[in-house]
C-alpha cells in the first residue's frame, strides 16, 4: 500500500464503539472519478479517527500524521462526533485533507436571484 494522496474524497465510513472510545475509519478514493465513487470501486482506507473526552482545562494535541499504513490517524475531541456524522449521512463531495479536516463542496439547484 502506498502513501495516500491528500486531499481525498470519502465514499464510505465505519464507527466503532467501545466503553470509553469512539473510532471512525473512511474510506474512498485519492482522484474524483464519479463512477468509482458511486460504485465504491477502488475505495482504500483514507483515515482512523479516534474520539476522546476532553475535561475543561485540559489542552490536548490533536496533531494528523500519516502511519506507516499509509493512511492518517488522528485524534478528535468527541463533541465533534454527531457533526461528522450527519455531514457524512448527508453525502455529496466530501472531501478530506491531509489534516484531517472534512469538507464538503455543494451546488446550489437553483440560480439565487
Amino acid at each position: 500500500m502506498s502513501e495516500i494522496i491528500y486531499p481525498a474524497w470519502v465514499t464510505s465510513y465505519k464507527i466503532f464503539f467501545t466503553e470509553n472510545k469512539a473510532q471512525l475509519k473512511l474510506f474512498g478514493v485519492e482522484e474524483h472519478h464519479q463512477n468509482d465513487i458511486e460504485s465504491g470501486l477502488g475505495a482504500e482506507s483514507l483515515a482512523n479517527i479516534d474520539f476522546v473526552h476532553v475535561r475543561e482545562n485540559a489542552s490536548p494535541s490533536f496533531k494528523a500524521f500519516i502511519n506507516r499504513g499509509g493512511f492518517l490517524q488522528t485524534t478528535r475531541p468527541l463533541w465533534l462526533l454527531p457533526s461528522i456524522l450527519v455531514l457524512l449521512e448527508k453525502g455529496g463531495d466530501i472531501q478530506i485533507d491531509g489534516n484531517g479536516n472534512l469538507t464538503q463542496t455543494q451546488t446550489a439547484d437553483k440560480a439565487i436571484t
